[in-house]
């Protein structure tokens, strides 16, 4: 009786994995959001302090983020998580322990280099997205 228990917590756990993956997921940030003219309290009052700050060749103030700038709309995700949990019970919860490492690289968002570059008065002139 005590294995049969391990054994469906272990099986219960490994079907959980793929679609806690797709749920915790971190959400992109929308950069469309800052516009010419946004003030840079507006930007650090929305993604936090900068981790750095550099000066570019026109001598603007920049700070440089690195942000999940990109992932499938709530549509996919949710058509994603769904096919994980029918792969899951149909095989058992094995397909976590073969796809699960393969799944978490090529699925994972990438953060990206975003640059705010503002003007002498913190107005915000530019949000470059490195590709």
């Amino acid at each position: 009786m005590r294995y049969s228990f391990g054994a469906f917590v272990t099986i219960a756990a490994l079907w959980g994995c793929g679609p806690i993956m797709g749920v915790t997921r971190p959400d992109p940030v929308n950069i469309s959001q800052f516009v010419a003219g946004d003030t840079r309290l507006k930007v650090i009052t929305t993604l936090g302090a900068p981790p750095s700050t550099i000066t570019d060749n026109a001598g603007h103030s920049c700070d440089v983020y690195r942000l999940y700038t990109r992932d499938a709309n709530s549509l996919d995700k949710n058509f994603i998580i769904a096919r994980e949990v029918m792969v899951d019970i149909f095989t058992a919860g094995f397909s976590e322990i073969l796809f699960t490492p393969t799944e978490i690289q090529a699925t994972k968002n990438g953060k990206h280099a975003v640059t705010f570059c503002y003007d002498k008065d913190d107005k915000l002139i530019t949000a470059v997205v490195a590709t």
